[in-house]
């Protein structure tokens, strides 16, 4: 989960927490609870933040 977290972090460094959001279709505090690892994106999530965030 620590994982998760850190490697969305470090997608979202390169725009923010709140573009990364948008980009994906999710509100910026359910992104930012992804981002903390309270929560853990479902793999389909995970995939989206990846493609949108050009990797």
């Amino acid at each position: 989960m620590l994982a998760v977290a850190a490697r969305i972090r470090e997608l979202a460094g390169r725009s923010s927490i709140a573009e990364l959001a948008r980009r994906t279709g999710t509100s910026r505090s359910r992104m930012s609870t992804y981002a903390s690892g309270k929560v853990t994106p479902s793999a389909a999530m995970m995939l989206r933040i990846e493609r949108v965030a050009g990797t």
